[in-house]
């Protein structure tokens, strides 16, 4: 049994990728490898190998969430198909923070991609990262 910070099989805290991801995928501000890797400490290879392992992954697990939310809340304006399109990446980013939420609220507001983790490993989905 691991604490929540830690993520399966890998050596950096859950906040870390968190904060990798959010930087570099996340909209707004595209953060650069070099400043990323200043800030977290982790090599340019293991973050190029998160992000790449997200973008992999995301189309699978933005299909297993939307799956859940379009049960569990139904109105959200994130399953509207005529909605804006964006990057799968991104939406896979902002739906994780409406099923974290839905999932646990307490921890939801800084945690959403670690309460998405532990969740779709309890699914069966597979690693995101």
């Amino acid at each position: 049994m691991l604490p929540s910070v830690v993520h399966r099989y890998r050596h950096y805290a859950l906040v870390v990728i968190e904060v990798v991801l959010r930087g570099r995928l996340g909209g707004g501000l595209m953060l650069t490898w070099r400043h990323i890797e200043i800030g977290t400490g982790a090599s340019l290879r293991s973050l190029r190998r998160w992000c790449a392992a997200f973008l992999m992954n995301a189309l699978h697990w933005l299909s297993a969430v939307w799956a859940v939310l379009a049960v569990a809340m139904p109105s959200t304006p994130m399953l509207d198909v005529h909605g804006a399109v964006g990057d799968v990446a991104q939406r896979l980013l902002d739906s994780s923070a409406t099923l974290a939420h839905w999932l646990n609220p307490k921890d939801a507001v800084d945690a959403a991609l670690r309460v998405m983790w532990c969740w779709g490993w309890n699914m069966g989905i597979g690693r995101l990262v």
